[in-house]
């Protein structure tokens, strides 16, 4: 007779479509069911700042390259 018994695991990491998981007296097998990006707000957030950062730098070369052409 299988006894089967649900648990779930949520982990950022792919651990592939179908992974083993050691536990006391034999082992856990767990499925992929779902995947989902986890939000990183903070990473989206630093790549915004490095894309305003990177436009500003632009525009202030591109401005000084202007103004030193008219003299």
């Amino acid at each position: 007779m299988v006894c089967l018994h649900e648990d779930y695991l949520v982990t950022a990491a792919y651990q592939g479509e179908i992974f083993n998981v050691p536990v006391k007296g034999g082992s856990r097998t767990y499925e992929l069911t779902q995947t989902r990006r986890v939000n990183q707000s903070a990473n989206d957030l630093m790549q915004l700042f490095g894309l305003v950062f990177f436009l500003t730098g632009l525009f202030a070369y591109l401005t000084e390259w202007l103004l030193n052409r008219r003299r």
